[in-house]
């Protein structure tokens, strides 16, 4: 992996949280599959909020906001 590539994935995993399950393959290699972290904590928030949405798209962006804000709080 070139330094660039480190970097790039280091700053995807840090706006992420990086994945939510991952995968171990038998060579005990992490597989980052499927949903992030953030994408985890957004459905969270969603579902707890769920019976009040009026407008989706506000809640879509206080979903994702929330989830941001939990992992902020998780790198403290």
């Amino acid at each position: 992996m070139t330094e660039k590539e480190q970097w790039d994935a280091a700053q995807a995993y840090q706006m992420t949280g990086g994945p939510a399950f991952p995968v171990m393959l038998p060579e005990a290699k992490i597989v980052y599959t499927g949903m992030t972290i953030r994408d985890w904590f957004a459905g969270m928030a969603l579902q707890g909020m769920a019976p009040h949405i009026d407008d989706e798209v506000k809640a879509a962006r206080w979903c994702y906001e929330m989830a941001d804000i939990m992992l902020k709080e998780r790198l403290k």
